[in-house]
């Protein structure tokens, strides 16, 4: 289990003060589990146009939505169009199982500034909750639960060299998002759910 210190930079209070609680904290890159069956069919995501946008260039500025792996525009749209992306991908990897929708409620999404990625650090922190629908008959199958995915973020030179190799913020908050997806699908229902 991941244990919430620190957010978008070092000593901002972000996982304490501004991600919602969740019993699930998820460090998207720990263990392994058995791929869940399901046959993802689509996804309904949601990203409020109630949360705050920050393009301020601080080390951590103060809203819900910081992101800078788009060109300037309506980052309400980038921020569902990766998460569309993320459910185009695993519904090509999971066609096993129960036929399902997968509803994505956005509750924060942070990535790095670029004063803090070129000159500071800092972590991305994605937080969302995800429910499961069976695709026939709309019933709920597993209930809306807290997904919170705190990582550290490359800084510095090595990540004007991960840029360069392609590795950029987009790539890897989409695989973050994929394999937290993933391992929460993985996990077996809480009893009474």
């Amino acid at each position: 289990m991941l244990v919430l210190t620190s957010a978008c930079t070092d000593g901002a209070p972000f996982g304490l003060l501004r991600l919602p609680p969740a019993e699930n904290q998820i460090h998207a890159r720990t263990g392994t589990e058995t791929r869940p069956a399901y046959d993802i069919r689509r996804a309904e995501v949601r990203v409020s146009r109630a949360l705050t946008v920050s393009e301020e260039n601080q080390i951590y500025p103060w809203a819900d939505i910081v992101w800078r792996g788009d060109p300037p525009g309506d980052r309400y749209d980038q921020i569902s169009t990766i998460f569309n992306a993320v459910v185009a991908d695993l519904s090509w990897q999971m066609q096993t199982g129960a036929p399902v929708i997968l509803v994505i409620d956005v509750r924060g999404f942070h990535a790095l500034t670029e004063k803090a990625r070129y000159g500071y650090g800092g972590n991305y922190s994605i937080s969302f909750d995800l429910a499961l629908r069976d695709a026939t008959s709309g019933v709920e199958l597993r209930p809306a639960e807290r997904i919170n995915i705190i990582e550290p973020a490359a800084w510095g030179q090595q990540a004007a060299d991960n840029e360069a190799r392609g590795q950029t913020q987009k790539v890897v908050v989409t695989r973050l998002i994929t394999e937290a997806i993933e391992r929460h699908l993985s996990r077996p229902l809480a009893p009474g759910a």
